[in-house]
């Protein structure tokens, strides 16, 4: 009879255990994505939740991290309920995806949002929002009005990023000869930015010498604004 009773006791906490492993585990992380500049929710937004073992490139999550996403819903919010691994508490983050047209999604592990989670058996909720920075857009036109040779057109920005439309270009140095062309950037929109235009030009006597303009623009967030560079 005492070892019927050792047997039984022995069961239920097995049985026990499984099930406080099954609630000790399981947490949830939720929170909205929004607008920086309006402080608006942004919907249809594709929210990630990393684990760690994932690898961030500029195309976004690895393989592995591909189903395990959730799109933001009318109000911007996202939820993901997960069984959680005690070796990953530190290990977590968020990734959101979005149309880099329109925003600046996040493109490299030092974008990510990290996850804290304070205890290893419990059920925590974590509730961490994204602030997503708008794009505004730089349309410029680079002219060459100088008599020596233009060798190449650069444009630059101080503190911000800037990229051209439909390339992911940074610092952008452009090829030799440029004599009158028209090219749009993606900046930070909604901000005043420092901008650096400049220009590596060839005189006479085969010296290489640099003309530049700084200017100080400010563009509205999903707007254009426009600039003339005679060089």
């Amino acid at each position: 009879m005492k070892k019927i009773i050792q047997i039984l006791f022995s069961l239920l906490v097995i049985v026990s255990f499984s099930d406080c492993k099954k609630t000790f585990f399981k947490s949830e992380v939720k929170g909205k994505v929004i607008d920086e500049a309006t402080g608006n929710p942004i919907s249809g937004i594709q929210v990630y939740l990393l684990g760690t073992t994932t690898s961030l490139s500029s195309s976004g999550p690895s393989v592995a991290d591909q189903n395990n996403s959730v799109y933001t819903d009318s109000e911007g919010n996202f939820k993901f309920e997960f069984q959680r691994n005690k070796y990953g508490n530190n290990g977590y983050a968020l990734y959101a995806k979005c149309d880099p047209n329109k925003y600046f999604a996040y493109l490299s592990s030092n974008d990510m949002i990290p996850l804290k989670f304070e205890k290893s058996f419990m059920k925590e909720k974590i509730t961490k929002d994204i602030y997503l920075k708008p794009v505004g857009y730089l349309k410029l036109h680079a002219k060459h009005v100088s008599s020596d040779t233009a060798i190449s057109v650069g444009v630059y920005l101080n503190g911000g990023d800037i990229r051209l439309l439909n390339g992911n270009l940074f610092g952008v140095l452009y090829p030799k000869y440029i004599s009158d062309t028209s090219f749009v950037f993606i900046c930070n929109g909604n901000e005043n930015a420092a901008f650096i235009f400049s220009a590596t030009l060839r005189n006479t006597s085969n010296a290489y010498y640099v003309y530049s303009e700084n200017q100080n623009l400010f563009i509205k967030a999903h707007d254009t604004i426009y600039y003339q560079f005679n060089y």
